[in-house]
């Protein structure tokens, strides 16, 4: 759960507004679904649900009440004419990204998912169709998967990267899984 814990937290940390449950749990699963395709496992290590409204990490609401126990998230209620219409959750903790432990290629795809979505999480499938087909065809209450077959996507899969090196030039790059 510690690594879902410092996605929260940077995710937070870089939503001045708060967001939602809902928009968090959506952000967690693009993130990890992102960081997937390009490097064959999720970032957080978390299984997800799909629940009526959006993938849900398995181990979100601990994560949210440990946030919460350890007075660095608050909750505020979303007021509008008709009354509360949800809740925002903030980041309250001192701002300390470099104390995130994260490396540099997980902060880069949470940064690229968070670019897209700089107000609420809406039309993830115009952004990312194939993460939000690969949720939105699994049952409801069911595991959603992350794997080469579940992804349909066109972005390959690679492990390791080998440059063919003969006399100071770059004749071939071999992919191999």
């Amino acid at each position: 759960m510690e690594k879902l814990l410092e996605v929260i937290s940077f995710i937070l940390q870089r939503s001045p507004r708060g967001r939602n449950r809902q928009e968090l749990a959506k952000l967690v699963y693009l993130s990890d679904g992102v960081f997937f395709q390009k490097y064959a496992k999720v970032i957080t290590g978390q299984k997800y649900i799909h629940l009526e409204d959006s993938p849900y990490p398995m181990e979100l609401n601990q994560a949210l009440l440990h946030l919460k126990e350890n007075r660095l998230i608050d909750v505020i209620p979303k007021l509008t004419e008709t009354g509360i219409s949800g809740y925002l959750l903030t980041w309250v903790g001192t701002e300390h990204e470099d104390e995130i432990d994260l490396n540099r290629q997980e902060k880069r795809i949470l940064r690229k998912v968070l670019e897209n979505f700089k107000g609420s999480v809406y039309d993830e499938n115009r952004v990312y169709p194939n993460l939000y087909e690969n949720y939105v065809i699994t049952p409801l209450f069911s595991e959603i998967k992350f794997s080469k077959e579940t992804i349909n996507t066109k972005i390959h899969f690679f492990k390791r990267k080998t440059l063919l090196n003969i006399s100071g030039k770059i004749f071939k790059v071999l992919f191999s899984e």
